[in-house]
């Protein structure tokens, strides 16, 4: 995360460095589990985001030119 990040502003006062580090802590840690576990996903709604995710990056790999991430909400 931290090679992916943008530059650093001169306005900007957020720690990149220490954003990564927080955001894989929260991911692969205890906080992360304890969400997964109080969403208790389904096998169905695991294969349909593995399926979505498949199809993104199928359409990144034929795309010329890089795209905007897209988010959405649940």
């Amino acid at each position: 995360m931290y090679r992916k990040a943008r530059p650093l502003r001169k306005e900007e006062r957020r720690d990149w460095k220490d954003y990564a580090h927080r955001t894989v802590w929260y991911a692969f840690g205890a906080a992360g589990d304890v969400d997964i576990a109080e969403f208790r996903p389904m096998q169905e709604n695991i294969l349909i985001f593995h399926q979505e995710a498949e199809r993104l990056e199928a359409e990144k790999e034929r795309s010329p030119e890089p795209q905007r991430p897209v988010f959405r909400m649940r």
